[in-house]
């Protein structure tokens, strides 16, 4: 029964129209889909990843910077001196002296490194500075930092918030050393970046999309996120493959649906952009509604003129039917009214002049 639907010819025209209509939609609609995901792929990666490299960058030239100073301040430069004499000397007048000259030498250093923030010497075992300062929380810890990179004596923390006052709530960098004093195995230097600097790095990308920024130590464990709802700290770093097309020597993953972009430092510390998917793939999904409409509209364009022409055939055929029926009654002189049609109005002008020569066949017949 269902074959019989083809066999009307409303029913076909609407069939002929629709496929007319949707499958140059759909061939364009599929190369031009392809087309656009690889551009659009291609236009996020190079932002996202050319914004991680700057970060990565930046990143790296304040670690450098925070080694280099690190360096001048644990080693026996002009404050490590100073610094051996007075650990060393009983005399409370020279210790003052020392001091004074220490610290001087400390704020010349933070003065000329504009992006380096506080920086102080503390005893590892006790937790306790060396030299009293009232601006600093009294539950610094640096076992409670996350950290970054270990190398020997140097330690590296990621993004954490400020060793400053309990009631300044900005996040840092910062660096531990070791100090070289003879006799002292407990002495550390804590250096940490100022704020603007560790800001500006982190939101480097944050205008193109939605970004979370995540560090990963060389354990694959997640030490800093700034979106600890969805990607919280201590996380295992667990990714695979996402299905995008990337380029070459591009470092994308899936997780917790994620797209995860990663630049890896040497010394096998990652810094992410945890963007989510939908996100993503935002403009894309508002081409796919776009195209969709577009369908929709065409569809019933297509209806329309599928329409307009059955019933500009349905008339003529309605009127040749009711000649036809004239005739069957043996009413051979009923008006017969044109389409305005040629192919119609020829056929009806056709059947007028059968009909015509039907009725003088008949009168024929009777007179004989």
């Amino acid at each position: 029964m269902e074959w019989t639907l083809f066999y009307s010819l409303k029913n076909r025209m609407i069939i002929v129209f629709l496929m007319s209509t949707l499958i140059p939609l759909l061939l364009s609609g599929g190369i031009s889909y392809v087309t656009i995901t690889s551009i659009l792929d291609t236009k996020i990666q190079n932002s996202v990843h050319s914004n991680l490299r700057l970060a990565q960058m930046s990143l790296e030239n304040t670690l450098a910077n925070l080694n280099h100073v690190s360096q001048q301040l644990a080693f026996n430069g002009t404050v490590g001196r100073e610094l051996a004499n007075y650990m060393v000397t009983d005399d409370i007048l020279q210790k003052s002296e020392w001091e004074k000259d220490i610290q001087n030498n400390m704020n010349l250093i933070r003065y000329t490194n504009p992006d380096l923030g506080q920086m102080f010497y503390y005893f590892a075992d006790t937790k306790s500075l060396v030299f009293p300062d009232p601006l600093v929380n009294d539950k610094f810890d640096t076992d409670k930092l996350p950290v970054l990179l270990q190398v020997g004596d140097i330690t590296y923390y990621g993004p954490h918030v400020t060793s400053l006052s309990r009631y300044i709530q900005r996040t840092v960098l910062s660096v531990t050393r070791k100090v070289d004093v003879p006799g002292i195995d407990n002495l550390y230097v804590y250096i940490e970046t100022n704020f603007e600097l560790t800001k500006d790095v982190l939101e480097a990308d944050k205008s193109a999309m939605n970004v979370s920024h995540l560090f990963v130590d060389g354990r694959n464990r997640v030490t800093y996120s700034e979106n600890e709802e969805q990607l919280p700290l201590g996380m295992a770093y667990a990714s695979t493959h996402a299905g995008i097309n990337k380029r070459d020597g591009d470092s994308v993953h899936e997780s917790r649906g994620y797209l995860m972009f990663e630049e890896r430092h040497n010394l096998n510390w990652k810094l992410v952009a945890a963007i989510r998917k939908g996100d993503y793939n935002s403009e894309k999904i508002s081409w796919l509604r776009q195209f969709a409409l577009f369908i929709c509209l065409s569809v019933i364009i297509a209806l329309g003129f599928a329409w307009t022409i059955w019933r500009t055939v349905r008339g003529p055929l309605s009127r040749f039917n009711g000649a036809i029926k004239q005739l069957s009654n043996s009413n051979f002189h009923s008006p017969v009214r044109m389409t305005r049609i040629v192919e119609f109005d020829f056929v009806l002008r056709q059947f007028q002049q059968m009909r015509k020569q039907i009725w003088e066949l008949l009168q024929d017949v009777k007179e004989n």
